[in-house]
């Protein structure tokens, strides 16, 4: 639905809302009862109140110098400036969704999603300050994946038709090739892509594994097997291989359950086995020395038969790393330093467990805060952090840690002291009974930009 709202401000803003929400098309005075900027701990009079942060919720000092968060509220997106600490509304309605910051944190992407569990929406873009808030032209329908290239600000984006098309922050979407999963090279040059290959019969139809340069050329082929689905993981830190995990067939139910994790040299058609784990990026990544840390075991559910591994992608071989004693492991995160490992470890439950609502969300409050060596040694719990723990990550100092409880967001000195919360969760929602990739107890949903 398109609706036009006029606000009067010394002299007359137009706000339309889009497929992005309500865009501001002309600057809003700050002293305007409808501004809804928070700063300094004092907030302007709003609308919707429920909508706003309550000037309260944010803890600047604690965040300072930390960088800068992009966060959802209600379906609206905020960020919180982590040198001077105020808290900025980017959209005015609608329900934003998956904020991603640009390599150089000018810009932020996201989906407008008809509701909070749809896995497609409109996709848009705003600047950190609010201008030039649009929805991406060129797409011919809704996306459902987008990811920044790590080099420029140029967005991958593959839509509900199966298309890839890259974004330019202030251009028009161009179509790239037919996909079914993408990742971007680190240097930004390239993308690898998965694309089903022609096929008389849809049981047995199968994959291929292509890269392409973004600047133009022929794409690659550089893997097909017999049969399956690729999806693709990530490139090497070095570009010259990659990761993707292969179903045996084409199917959802299938891939919940975890498939083979495979690596693959660039130009070398036979690929490694690694190991077996669930289809989440989330819980893949690389350490500055190249080595991979991924959550192994497969199961759907997070309760159970998960651990923490290492592996050379390069070699093939793979280091499973103790859990503690009774608990299954996730959530991994390196320090930026690649000595220190970062992971939550809640009890493990086993495979004859019922995860009714109820004894589902006692599960989430056994969900700790743990730190230990890269070699798994010297494991330990932050107690201080609380339970309820997920998607800790490091600042890019190595001296704290942010992570997901109840629903906000919580900073904590990574040698176990001093836990603050930085944003406040929402009234709206429950951490007892909302999930993110099956294995978050939280709904908060932001970014961290670390210059």
């Amino acid at each position: 639905m398109r609706f036009v709202r006029f606000v009067t401000v010394s002299l007359l803003s137009i706000f339309i809302l889009t497929g992005c929400g309500s865009i501001p098309m002309a600057k809003m005075s700050s002293n305007h009862p409808n501004s809804h900027s928070v700063s300094k701990g004092k907030a302007n009079q709003v609308e919707d109140k429920d909508a706003v942060l309550n000037p309260k919720n944010p803890d600047a000092a604690a965040f300072k110098n930390m960088g800068d968060l992009a966060f959802v509220r209600k379906g609206l997106l905020y960020t919180l400036n982590g040198k001077t600490g105020e808290v900025k509304q980017l959209t005015y309605s609608g329900q934003a969704s998956n904020p991603s910051w640009s390599r150089d944190g000018q810009w932020l992407a996201y989906l407008n999603v008809p509701n909070p569990y749809a896995g497609f929406g409109s996709l848009c873009l705003v600047r950190r300050d609010g201008s030039q808030a649009h929805q991406v032209k060129g797409l011919p329908g809704p996306a459902v994946t987008f990811s920044w290239s790590p080099a420029s600000d140029i967005l991958a984006a593959g839509d509900q038709n199966s298309r890839l098309w890259l974004v330019p922050a202030d251009g028009t979407a161009r179509s790239l090739a037919e996909f079914g999963s993408f990742a971007w090279s680190s240097d930004g040059r390239f993308l690898a892509y998965s694309s089903t290959l022609p096929s008389s019969n849809p049981a047995t139809r199968t994959d291929a594994l292509y890269t392409v340069n973004i600047n133009g050329g022929k794409p690659i082929q550089e893997v097909a097997p017999s049969e399956g689905q690729i999806s693709v993981a990530a490139c090497w830190p070095d570009d010259k291989g990659l990761l993707y995990w292969l179903a045996p067939f084409h199917g959802v139910s299938v891939m919940a359950d975890g498939l083979n994790l495979w690596s693959l040299w660039l130009g070398d058609r036979t690929p490694k086995l690694l190991t077996s784990c669930l289809v989440n990026k989330d819980w893949l990544s690389f350490s500055p020395q190249g080595k991979l840390l991924l959550v192994k075991g497969n199961s759907r559910f997070p309760w159970e038969n998960k651990e923490l591994a290492i592996a050379d992608p390069k070699a093939g071989s793979v280091n499973v790393l103790p859990s503690p004693k009774g608990d299954v492991a996730l959530d991994p995160s390196w320090s930026p330093d690649g000595k220190y490992i970062a992971f939550v470890a809640a009890k493990d439950m086993g495979a004859s467990w019922s995860a009714t609502p109820n004894p589902f969300s006692k599960w989430q409050g056994t969900r700790f805060l743990w730190v230990e060596n890269s070699d798994g040694s010297g494991a330990h719990p932050l107690s201080a952090a609380g339970n309820g723990i997920s998607r800790p990550v490091w600042s890019k100092d190595g001296s704290s840690i942010l992570y997901a409880r109840d629903d906000a967001l919580w900073l904590i000195k990574a040698d176990g002291r001093s836990a603050q919360r930085i944003i406040a969760g929402s009234s709206s929602t429950s951490s007892s009974t909302s999930s993110k990739e099956g294995n978050s107890p939280d709904s908060i949903d932001y970014a961290w930009f670390q210059p």
